[in-house]
Order: structure tokens, then sequence, then C-alpha cells
């Protein structure tokens, strides 16, 4: 039995899943594919609802063998399965508690009833072998039906121009099932060959026409061409292919209206020719409609009725469903589920169909068996972990099933009827009530215990950003790490605050991943995630014995431009200390550091860190320079030398080159020295920006040392041209000269801002040391521009000219300078000139005072005193002998330029306009009292002069 229910399976998908073998004259599944504009018997038009082939339910094949001119010998040869599907599995007993299940049976096709009628003869032609029972005419010559091979003989058939044969089948109760007979119409001629004739659907509106057109018009009916009329029916349908792969493409026969083809043919005169295949010969379908509740996930309900000709209709979702298509006629209706779960039974049901009309089957109501829990693997895990549930009646699909820990769906991985295995969700800490749902059947509760870490403050961040961790036992976490380019990940900084939470920050070299706790004695915590790190780190070292892939500090790169030509915007590049060149010895001079758009670049590494907060910038140089042969003398080898002299002429145009780039590109931690912009010709950019390039861009620049640059044209130090509005934050702009020997303007030693179009840059904690411009703006010089300048230095700046603004020189109608919190000591001639433009001064000193500040009111330039500006008489700082003090280092804790507790200049400077920060990144006061300029005051414990001489 297994083995014939197989070979059903592999061989056709029946119109309502009635599997069958094919009869034994190879007649094989036919497919109904409705085409758009047809009117199809069957019709599926709900979502959650598909439909299988249709395939012959009864067939034979009919081999006519004349004896003689007046009588024939039939053979019909017929294989029709017994068995046709299985209803649903019930509940039969109960044997310790626990149901037992047992198929309720299946539908047969048990007997078949074979007749011939040859008109004018009104009895029926039975064959010999036939059951007789004429007690019960309805059960009278029935033959059982093995589901083997049958030949049935017919003899002395009258010939004649019109015979039908017809097959109905019955079931074991010998009751007719609805919509069985199939017929065939056919001549018995004089002729000696033998001839066959198929009995199937294809045939049979052929046999239900000439039947009634027989009774209307008997010699009409005796003049029709039979092969005609088969023709002109196969165009309704739509048949294609050949006989046994027939496909239905616009109509099931059975769906055809006989009536009114027999009609049409009579008025044609009995010829099919003259019949339309464009008319709507389809019977009046009915539309029936319903809903499914409690269908497992993954399981599919298959409806069928007992009208052979419409398709099995598939149900794969709970909700409404439509099934269009149903002849006229009384139809049983089917159910079952296909799929991993067991189901209660589900009765049958009947509908009636007139013809087209809506009929509401109502709802139908599935109930998967109870699932039971009976063990759990574990009783006590983290989020995270995985565990094993043992019990019965389980969905055997991964989808069919739902775990619940308290209201959280967990991740099933694997899934059977006795056992699922599940990820255990990150959640509350404590006891949790664990629940299966197959479908709307829910198991009983069963508890468990959860530990571990409960949630994450976040579920993506970038490298540096702060994790707050929540959950249990993080007093006895020893270690977190990160997934990193190893398989041991990185190890990350972290804080426990308490027992129940932890804070840690996403270490350089991580990737997503989920982040993992090492407690006790080496147990893992896992944290909820993955966490999504949306950047990652190149780290490069000029140490490197090799280049390697960059992803950690082990496999650093050692050269900083193939860093840069990997990374793409989001990312960061940590640079160890050291010193780095655009190019080779001898390269080419326009080459240098060019920034990436939404790239930062961070200096001041030892190699070892795994944040951003770890690194030192200061004690661990990181020097992008310039002299690519390595033969210059610099500041720190001895006294100040000129820097234009011919040997620098090897030098880089530009060490770093920010062009059209936002304010997320950050280039922070280095000491930017050795540019040479010496090309003699102002229109040039590589006449300007030796250190740093800024051309219509707005980066964000942090904790720079920009010193001993040299421009022909402007900006030794730094050029910002044409547009943008950059950030300068903690930036010492040191012994920069913008000169040349042709008596050209030459301006901003330090910084020059040209850039005659609506940019505000802004600019604080900056010192101006000992920079030099040849015609004004020594240290700072403006061009159109609007910058805000909050917490500045200006120290030992100086211009050829004592009127040109040793500090700071303006010019263009449109600029204009707000100046707050600032210094000015030590420069030579007037601090600031305002050629043009609009100076406004703000809670400033001043070694003169206002008096020092000179205007030119004829040109446009003006000055706004706006309060609060001092006049010094003492100079402010520590020391004035060593700006950097004695490490030589800038910004550091000994620098010189830092005023002291006594100094006029602290606790002189405003709230309003103070930095939160220093610029050796010490926090300022919170209430009143604000040092002016870059540095926060500093107590020492010298008496007497300050600690670097009177």
């Amino acid at each position: 039995m297994e083995a014939i229910i197989k070979m059903k399976l592999r061989l056709f998908a029946l119109s309502l899943s009635l599997l069958l073998v094919a009869c034994q004259s190879g007649l094989a599944p036919v497919a109904v594919k409705p085409l758009p504009g047809a009117n199809p018997s069957s019709a599926l038009s709900s979502q959650n609802s598909s439909r299988s082939r249709v395939a012959p339910v009864l067939g034979g094949v009919l081999e006519i063998q004349n004896q003689g001119a007046q009588k024939a010998k039939i053979a019909m040869r017929l294989q029709v399965p017994r068995l046709l599907f299985q209803s649903f599995r019930t509940q039969a007993a109960t044997l310790d508690g626990g149901p037992v299940y047992q198929p309720s049976g299946f539908e047969t096709f048990a007997y078949l009833r074979v007749s011939l009628q040859a008109p004018p003869m009104a009895e029926l032609i039975y064959p010999q072998n036939a059951l007789r029972d004429p007690e019960h005419p309805e059960q009278d010559y029935l033959i059982e039906n093995t589901g083997e091979p049958l030949t049935v003989l017919f003899e002395n058939v009258p010939a004649g121009t019109l015979r039908f044969a017809t097959i109905s089948a019955f079931n074991s109760d010998k009751q007719p099932i609805p919509g069985t007979t199939i017929q065939a119409v056919f001549a018995v001629g004089p002729g000696s060959e033998a001839v066959s004739q198929e009995v199937t659907f294809r045939t049979t509106p052929a046999a239900q026409v000439m039947n009634l057109l027989l009774l209307s018009d008997p010699d009409l009916a005796k003049s029709v061409d039979l092969v005609a009329l088969q023709n002109f029916l196969d165009q309704l349908t739509g048949l294609e292919g050949t006989r046994p792969q027939y496909v239905y493409t616009r109509q099931h026969p059975l769906g055809l209206n006989a009536a009114l083809l027999a009609a049409d043919l009579r008025a044609a005169g009995g010829n099919p020719a003259l019949l339309d295949t464009q008319k709507n010969y389809t019977l009046p379908l009915a539309h029936l409609t319903g809903t499914v509740q409690g269908l497992a996930t993954g399981d599919h309900l298959k409806i069928q009725t007992s009208d052979f000709s419409h398709p099995l209709l598939e149900v794969t979702a709970n909700g409404s469903f439509n099934l269009e298509g149903l002849r006229p006629g009384s139809w049983h209706l089917e159910f079952w589920v296909e799929g991993g779960a067991e189901y209660a039974a589900i009765d049958a049901r009947q509908v009636v169909a007139t013809g087209a009309e809506d009929l509401a089957l109502g709802q139908i109501v599935l109930v998967p068996v109870q699932p039971v829990v009976e063990e759990l693997s574990k009783s006590q895990l983290a989020g995270g972990e995985t565990l094993r549930i043992y019990g019965q009646n389980f969905h055997a699909t991964l989808a069919g099933n739902k775990v619940l820990i308290g209201e959280q769906e967990a991740e099933i991985l694997n899934a059977s009827s006795t056992e699922l295995e599940i990820k255990l969700p990150w959640g509350a800490i404590g006891e949790q009530e664990l629940r299966v749902e197959v479908g709307s059947s829910v198991s009983e509760p069963i508890s468990l215990y959860r530990y571990g870490v409960s949630s994450i403050s976040a579920s993506r961040g970038r490298i540096g950003d702060l994790l707050t961790l929540r959950g249990t036992d993080f007093n006895a976490v020893y270690r977190v790490i990160f997934p990193g380019e190893s398989e041991v990940g990185i190890q990350a900084n972290y804080e426990v605050l308490s027992d129940s939470e932890l804070q840690v920050r996403i270490p350089g070299g991580a990737k997503t991943g989920l982040i993992e706790l090492r407690v006790g004695e080496g147990e893992r915590l896992i944290a909820p995630g993955p966490l999504t790190v949306d950047n990652r780190v190149i780290f490069v070292d000029a140490g490197a014995e090799s280049n390697g892939t960059g992803l950690s500090w082990d496999s650093a790169v050692s050269d900083l431009q193939q860093a840069l030509n990997t990374a793409q915007g989001g990312d960061e590049v940590w640079v160890r200390g050291g010193v780095y060149f655009p190019d080779a010895p001898g390269g080419d001079r326009s080459r240098a550091f060019v920034l990436k758009d939404n790239l930062a670049l961070y200096g001041g590494f030892t190699g070892l860190e795994k944040d951003q907060m770890e690194r030192n910038f200061s004690e661990n140089t990181t020097v992008l320079s310039g002299d690519l042969n390595e033969d210059d003398a610099f500041y720190s080898d001895g006294p100040p030398i000129f820097l234009g002299v011919t040997y620098r002429q090897d030098n880089s145009y530009h060490v770093v080159k920010a062009v059209g780039v936002s304010q997320g590109t950050v280039l922070d931690g280095f000491t930017v020295r050795g540019g040479q912009a010496d090309i003699d010709n102002i229109s040039n950019l590589n006449s300007r920006g030796a250190g740093i390039l800024c051309d219509n861009a707005s980066p964000t620049l942090r904790n720079l040392v920009i010193q001993e640059n040299y421009a022909y044209r402007s900006g030794a130090g730094m050029e910002i041209s044409h547009s943008g509005s950059p950030l300068l934050e903690n930036i010492v702009f040191f012994y920069n000269r913008s000169e040349n020997a042709n008596n050209v303007a030459a301006y901003g030693g330090g910084l020059n801002i040209e850039t005659y179009s609506a940019s505000v840059p802004q600019l604080k904690n900056i010192v101006f040391a000992n920079n030099f411009g040849m015609a004004g703006g020594g240290g700072l010089s403006i061009g159109g521009a609007q910058p805000i300048l909050t917490q500045a230095t200006f120290f030992g700046n100086s211009t050829n000219y004592s009127t040109s603004g040793s500090a700071i020189s303006m010019s263009g109608s449109t600029s204009s300078i707000d100046v707050r919190n600032s210094v000015f000591w030590g420069n030579a001639g007037y601090d600031i000139y305002a050629f043009m433009g609009t100076l406004r001064l703000a809670y400033n000193a001043l070694e003169d005072g206002i008096g020092n500040v000179l205007t030119s009111s004829s040109t446009g330039g003006a000055l706004q005193d706006q309060g609060g500006n001092l006049t010094l008489s003492n100079t402010p700082f520590l020391s004035s002998i060593l700006p950097m003090g004695p490490d030589g280092v800038w910004m550091t804790p000994d620098d010189g330029l830092a005023p002291p507790i006594e100094g006029e200049i602290a606790d002189a400077g405003s709230s309003v306009y103070a930095t939160i920060y220093d610029i050796l990144q010490r926090q300022r006061p919170t209430g009143p009292g604000f040092s002016m300029g870059a540095y926060e005051e500093l107590e020492f414990s010298h008496s007497g002069c300050y600690p670097y001489g009177c």
C-alpha cells in the first residue's frame, strides 16, 4: 500500500490532491492554466492559496473490433486507482494519559460502472463480468475495482454512427461519487480494421453535446463530423500537447456548457466549422469564500472538492481564501494539512452550487495538537546561549514553532517533533517562563533562569564610542573582547560601575559582531547583538618590518600614503609616532598627504592603544614632513634659520591637502612641517599653503603643531582658500614664514584666510608664535572671510612693516573677525591692522591696549570695541624666553605661554566666550575666572620670578 501511494505522489498532482496512477493506456496528468480574459472553470484569487494540477480521475481506451457488417466486439482497458487520499488523523484512544492518532480512512474508487449505449436502442449494454444486484438498481452492474489493470468486454455491439461509452465511479458503500462520470461518442462501422477510442475528460463534452442533439434532431446528429466537433472543443479548452500529455490552457472540459453548444450546433446545421470559438461556452460558475484559523507557519491546508475538474486549493496562511470556478452541483469538500504538525480532525463540508453565485463556506478552525515540554537541557543560562527543549508534538519545521521566553521570541536553530534547539534571547534577568506555540496551540509553561548581559546601550557605533552594558555578575568580569582581525579578538578598555553595570569603549580594530565578557574562571557572557561597528581603523607604523593588512597594530602598514589610498570615508587612520613623508627622497614635490572626505587621521600613538583616549600626541610626536630628502635644519636643531634657502627647494609644495572635504574629515595629533610653497606665481596654489592647503573645504583640525613652513605668497603654515568654514582647535602655528625676494606682497605667515566668500572658520585655543608675514599678518591674515577667533595667544609675530598688523591683518570689504578672550604680547609694531572690514574685540588683552590696533577708515576698516579689553603692562606669560617650556615640546604642561595665577590675564576672560577646555585639554572653570589666551592659568611652587627667569 505504501509503495502505491508513493508512486501516486511521483506521478500526479491530482485536482483536489487526488493522487492517481495513470491508466494502462498511458493517460497522464492534465493541467488547467487559465489565460487572461478567459473564464476558467477553476481559478484562485486569494494571496494565501495556490492550486495543483488536475489529473484524470477515470480513463479508458476502447479497442473496437468489428464482427461482420452489423456488430462489433469492444474491449475496454482500464486502470483506476482505488485509494485516492487520506483524511485527517483523528484521536482514537488514550494510553497512559497521552493521545494516540490513527488515520480516519481513505476515500476510495471501490467500484466502477461501465456501459455502452447504441441508439436507437434504449437499453444500456453492460460487460458480462459486471456484478448483478437487481433488487438495488442503483447498485446493479458494478465492477469491483482493485486498482490493478482491468479489461472489460462487450460482445455484439450493434454498428451505428453514434455510440456512447460511459464510466462512473462508486465508493465503498456503492454510492456514486459526484463528478466522476466521463463519456465518449464514437462510430461502429462496417470496416474490418480495429479502431481505438479514448474515454477521458477531453471526450466527455462531445458525448454530452451529441446526446442532446440526438434527442432534438436525430437525423442532424448523424451527420455531424465527430472529429471536427472534437477539434472545435479542443480550441475552447485550449488543449495543448498530445495524449497522454494534455494541458488545458483555457478551460477544463467539464466546465463547458453542453446545452448551449448543442443548441448552437443545431443552428449551424450540424457543421462545427460554423461555431464561434470566441463565444463564451463556460457553465455559470460559483465563487466560494472562507477563512482559515489556527494553521501553523509552514503548513499547508489542502481543500478538495469532489468536482474533479476543479484543482486542489492549497491555503498557505491563516486568513481568507477564495475558491472560484465551482460547477453547478452538490459537492463534497474534504480538508487535510501537509506540514510538520498534527491536527485534530475537522468534519467535511457539503456545498451546493446552482450557477454563478457567491457561496460562504465560513470559518475552518484548525487545532494543532498541544505541544508538551518535558525537559530543558539547562535550567540556568545566559542570553545568547543554546538551549535544547525536549518534548512532544512540536512542529517538525523551524517556521512552524514559536518559542517564547516571557514575551520574547527566541531564535530556533533546529526542530523536530520531539526536540527544539534555540538561542536564548537577551532580556530581563531572573526567573522566566518558556512556552512553545504551534499554530493556535500553546504548551504549558516551564521555568528557567536567565543571567548574564541583559542589554546594551546601542546596537551600532563607531570606534571610540562609549557603550553601557547591563546585567549580572559584572564584578567578576576580567576581560571584555570585541571581534577583530584575529580569532582571539580585541581586548577593550572597560570600567565596572557596579555588579549590574559596565561601560566599555569600542576599541580600534573592532569589527561587527558579538561582544564577549569573560567572568570568573573563564565563563563567557555574550552581549546582545551583534554590535554593528560603522567604521574601521587602519593602523600605520613607520617602523613596521613589512606591510600588513593594516587592521591591527600587529599587522600595521608602514606607508601612510598606502593607508590613505586604502581608507574610505568613515574610516579612521591611527598613526604611530614617527616621521612620515608624502613621497620618497627625490620624489614628486607635488605629492601631499591628501585627506579624503569623512576620513579621520589621528597621530600620537605608541602602537599599543585600544582607543584614542590612550594616546599622548605630545609625547609620541608624529610628524608629517615635506622634507623629502631629510636634509633640512629645523628650529629644534638650533637657532632659527631662513626657511627659503636653496636646499629646501626639493621639499613638498604642500605637506597636507584638504580639497572639497566636509567637517567630518579630521586631522588630529600631528606636527606638520617642512612644506615649501615656493612657486613665484601668486595665482598658483603652489605659492601658498605650504603646511596645509585647505581649498573649498571645511575639515576639522585639532591638536596640531604647524611649524617651519615657507610660502612665496601667503599662508606658509596654512591657507584657507576660495571657500569653506573649517574648525581649528588646539593648534600652534610656530615659525612659519610668508616672504619672497621679489618684493611681492606676502601675507599670513601662520594662517591666511583668503576666501572672499561667506566662510566662517572657527578658531579655538590657537597659538600664533614667531610667525612672519612680509607684507602683513605675521600670525593671521584675513581676506574676505568672517572668522571667529576665541582663546588665542599671539606672541612674537612680525612683518616688514610696523603698521601692517604683526599679529592680524585684514583686507577685503566683506571681511570681519570676532576676537574674544585672546592675548597679544611681544608682536612687532601694531598687533592688528584693519585695512578693510570690521574688527570686533571683546575681552582681549593687548600689550598697549586698544591703541595697538590700527584701522584705515578711508578704505573701510573699522573697530568695534565690545568691552572687557585690557592693556597689558607686564609679560602675561610664565616665560616668554622659553615659549615651549624646558622640554622644547608644544602643548605640554611646562609651556611658557601659559599665564601664572598672579598674572593680569588670569581670570580676566569672559565665560560667555570661553572654550570648555584649554589647549592642554584641561577643563576651564565652570563659573567665573577664565583666563585669556589658549592656556588656562598654571600654578607653580616657585617664588619670586616666573620659573624661567624674570
